[in-house]
């Protein structure tokens, strides 16, 4: 079994995730091969009690929620970018995200309680945790633009959700922990040029 190559970044997420009480991450295996697609911006939808917000990596915070992605922008700047990759080696299309940092979207399956699946710029390589599906749908047949995601192989089918209850600086963070799609699990794309 091959393991994560292990950086001084990742070792110094390591230490303060325990430092936190927070597990940390188990190591998983299998790279993939991923062809760039395009850049792209992704917003929650706007409900009838709060704004759409644009998906930010918080490339400002320190360890161990460097990189964490949230729902906080209401315009489209450097970190609300993400380069969609198409990969490679499973039945169905498969996707990771690259952000500003370069560095791919993690759901870190390995954290615990109200942060296990969040979703971070964290990881140098495409794995089991960095493939995610994207499940097109909406409000209305056809919207295309329209969609819902998740991890590709959780153990469980949970739906990545903007924590809006979440407070302070973590309001907003994204991750993995609905069993089915509501209000907080609906996104939107736009394309960027």
């Amino acid at each position: 079994m091959g393991y994560r190559r292990i950086t001084r970044a990742a070792t110094a997420t390591i230490m303060g995730v325990a430092m936190l009480g927070i597990a940390a991450p188990a190591a998983h295996a299998t790279e993939f091969a991923c062809q760039y697609v395009n850049t792209i911006a992704i917003k929650t939808q706007a409900t009838s009690t709060r704004p759409s917000r644009y998906l930010s990596a918080e490339l400002a915070y320190g360890e161990p929620y460097y990189g964490m992605i949230r729902a906080r922008a209401t315009a489209i700047g450097p970190w609300e970018k993400f380069k969609r990759y198409e990969c490679f080696g499973r039945q169905e299309r498969v996707w990771a995200f690259r952000a500003a940092n370069g560095l791919w979207v993690s759901s870190e399956r390995g954290y615990g309680g109200a942060y296990n699946g969040l979703l971070r710029a964290s990881a140098d390589t495409v794995q089991e945790w960095e493939i995610f599906n994207m499940v097109l749908g909406g409000n209305a047949p056809g919207e295309s633009s329209n969609f819902s995601w998740k991890p590709y192989d959780y153990a469980q089918p949970y739906y990545f959700s903007a924590e809006w209850g979440a407070g302070g600086d973590h309001n907003g963070m994204v991750r993995a922990r609905a069993g089915q799609i509501g209000p907080w699990e609906k996104f939107e794309v736009e394309f960027i040029r």
